[in-house]
Parts: structure tokens; sequence; C-alpha cells
């Protein structure tokens, strides 16, 4: 950030200064982004920064760009959603959720598109990632194991967390998996011995916390991802990876969590035959985008419908049955935004796998591929754990869409295509 930060002092215009400040601010953004406590910084910095490009764009004619591969399916979701809001059960929380959920995001792809745009810019905005993620996850395991005093054999970030109440297990996971597969990446490109040391010492925190949080889900989506990571760099090295991710879920508490009993009586299958039964009656246009929309369905009706108690999730002290977020975006979608939205979805996915694939096969610097590798790795990790997590809460998203801006900063310089680039200027 110290570049950013010198850049800032040395230009003397209001334009350069601006232009040098979105970086700034939207790097504290991304680094405050897992602690609780700090929505008003955050707003400030996200917000500033929106200020800062607005009155470049309007007040100085300074172009940003929007199209990349994933503007017209961005678009073609986001247009769904809103036209389908109207009908949504519970508008107002919908119309709230586009806003909050989709369209900020969106407009923070496009920020980090435009103002990390060179491989320089990706690399600090890597290392912001992994320092907050090392520095909140060390802070999370010594506030619940050390001060709440929870045994080590106890799910990290289960019980009562006090402090940690915004960080649930779903959060830890998400922050520690893309950080791990990011401070391996830095761990196999970095020559200096001491930046090793450090980085080893990060992965071994962050890889502690996936196992202490015991999610079977990241550790699914963990092992994909290190072979997409590995494969193409160094087999031997997938080889040794894979099966120390393996000697340690059979040998660790962990491993009791894929026996045949708990997968077959798994809360979240009861719940995906929930959401499907739900999707019967809305298939077309969904319940709506907004997440509270969940909470005004009449849940006796469909305990009535579900015959087979199998099939149902059955909580609270009355036993009733479960209609909240499934713990998988493909089931969450199908019910939120009916079929239509669910396979624009599915299109926006094609999409990112195929800008990956084109970043990782055409790029012809060994630099620039490598950093395809690693930012293509943590986006099909996060989507296969998020069939298994709930991923549409606010810190997955600024995870997930930060991660799809670089690898498409990466997927620009691999294609040049400058000359196609639409943006917007004022005039």
């Amino acid at each position: 950030m110290n570049i950013f930060i010198q850049t800032v002092r040395q230009n003397s215009s209001l334009e350069s200064r601006l232009t040098a400040l979105v970086p700034v601010l939207i790097s504290i953004y991304i680094f405050l982004n897992p602690f609780p406590h700090t929505t008003s910084i955050k707003e400030i910095c996200f917000y500033g920064a929106v200020g800062s490009i607005l009155y470049l764009w309007k007040v100085r004619k300074k172009r940003f760009m929007l199209r990349t591969p994933l503007t017209l399916p961005f678009l073609l979701f986001l247009a769904w959603v809103t036209a389908t809001a109207p009908f949504a059960i519970d508008p107002g929380n919908t119309f709230h959720d586009i806003y909050s959920h989709l369209i900020r995001y969106i407009v923070l792809y496009l920020i980090i598109f435009n103002y990390f745009n060179n491989r320089a810019k990706v690399i600090h905005l890597t290392w912001v990632f992994v320092l907050s993620s090392t520095i909140f996850i060390g802070w999370a395991m010594i506030y619940f194991y050390l001060m709440l005093d929870n045994p080590i054999t106890t799910r990290l970030a289960t019980g009562h967390m006090e402090v940690l109440k915004q960080a649930p297990i779903a959060t830890i996971g998400f922050v520690a998996f893309v950080s791990l597969l990011v401070s391996l990446h830095l761990f196999f490109e970095t020559a200096e011995l001491r930046l090793k040391t450090l980085l080893a010492v990060f992965i071994t925190l962050l890889g502690s916390s996936l196992f202490l949080s015991q999610t079977r889900g990241f550790l699914i989506a963990l092992f994909i991802s290190i072979i997409v990571l590995t494969f193409p760099r160094n087999k031997k090295i997938m080889i040794a990876l894979l099966l120390l991710l393996i000697g340690l879920t059979v040998f660790t508490r962990v491993g009791d969590r894929f026996t045949l009993n708990p997968l077959l009586h798994n809360a979240r299958t009861k719940i995906c035959f929930t959401m499907l039964e739900i999707s019967k009656d809305y298939p077309l246009t969904g319940i709506g985008y907004g997440m509270q929309s969940y909470y005004s369905l009449d849940a006796e009706k469909y305990d009535k419908r579900i015959k087979d108690p199998r099939k149902k999730h059955l909580y609270g002290p009355d036993k009733r049955l479960f209609i909240g977020d499934p713990h998988n975006w493909a089931a969450g979608l199908l019910v939120r935004t009916g079929i239509p939205g669910l396979i624009l979805y599915l299109y926006l996915i094609f999409a990112i796998l195929k800008m990956g694939l084109e970043t990782i096969i055409r790029q012809p610097d060994r630099h620039l591929k490598v950093w395809g590798l690693c930012f293509f790795s943590c986006c099909i990790g996060f989507l296969i754990a998020g069939l298994f997590e709930p991923s549409f809460f606010h810190m997955s998203e600024v995870i997930f869409y930060s991660f799809l801006a670089m690898m498409t900063v990466i997927w620009r310089l691999t294609t040049s295509h400058h000359s196609h680039d639409l943006s917007v200027s004022s005039s």
C-alpha cells in the first residue's frame, strides 16, 4: 500500500490524487473485510472510492472500462432478478438485496479491474488479502481457544462467540481457504528464504483453521483446487500436497465427518429436498432475490407436503421444518430466482471457466500464467465450497468478486484486446 500512498503524495493535481486514492481506499476496504465492527470504515472507503471515480468520470472525463468477459453475464442476471422483483414474496427485501448483494459487488469488480490493472497492483492486492486473513484467523483462534477456553477438539467458530459473532464457520472457511491457496502460490514463486519462512507460518496457521473448523465442503474444495493450482506446474508437488491433505483428514477428527453415517444423514441434503419442493411452486420467477424471502414461506405447508421424514430437516423445540439458506448456491438460486435465474447464473459460471482457461492456455508469459492459475483455482474452489456452505453473504462476496476481478486483469494482460474495450466517458 506504500506505493499507492506515495503516489497520492507525489501527485499535485486533484485528478492524479483521486486516481491514486482509489486503490488505497479499496485496499483498506478489502483488508478490513473479515473483521467485525468495522462497517463504518468500510462504507467510507467503498463510497469514497465510488465518489472519486464518479468525479473523475463526470468532471475530468476519465474513461472507465466496462467490457470484460463477465459483463454480459452479470447484466443478464441482474436484469432478470430486477425484472422479477415485483413478483417476489418480499419485494422490499429483494430490491434491497439486489443492490446490497449484487450491484454493489459488480461495482467492486469493475473498480478492481480498472484500478488494479497490472501485475504489480494485482500482487499488491493478493498480499492485502493474505495479511488480512492471517491476522483475522490468528485472532479468531486465540480468542476461541485461549480466551474462551474451548478445548482444541471443539470446532472453531461454534457455540457462543460474543466478539466473533459475525464470524461463523463459513466465514472462517472462505477467508482461510482462499488465502491458503494464495499463500501456497506465493510460497512456490518466492525464492527469498525469509519470505518463504513467513509464508510457511501463514500456510500452517490458515491450514490449521480449516481442519479445526472441520468443514467437509472446504476440504473437498481444497483438494480440487490444489490439483488446479499445481497440476500444470509440478505434479510431484501436487501428489505430495494431496497425500498430506488426505493424511491429515484421515488421522484427525475431520475424518469422522467423512464416514458413511454423517454423509447419509446430512442436514444439507434434507434442506435441498425442501428447496426442490418450494421451487415447484415458484418455477419461473422464484420467491425473490432477497435473502429474507425464505422466512416469508409457510413452513407448515411444506412440512405436510413432504411425506418422507428422511427428507425433512426439523429444528427447534417444536421440531419445525427448516426453511432458510440451503448451504448450496445452486439450490438457493433455483428457489430465489427460478429456473431462468439459475440458468443465467450458470452462464456466468461458464464465462468464468472460459476466461480462466483462456488465461491459462493462451498466456506465453510464465509469471502471468501461474497467477492466472492461482486465481482460477481460488474461483473454482469458491464455487465448489459454495455447494456445501452458505456463500451469499458480504464477507464471502467481497472475496469472490475481488478474485474474479483479479483473474479478469490477468485475462486482459493475456489477450491484450485493448482496441475492443468498452469504456464509459462523460461528454
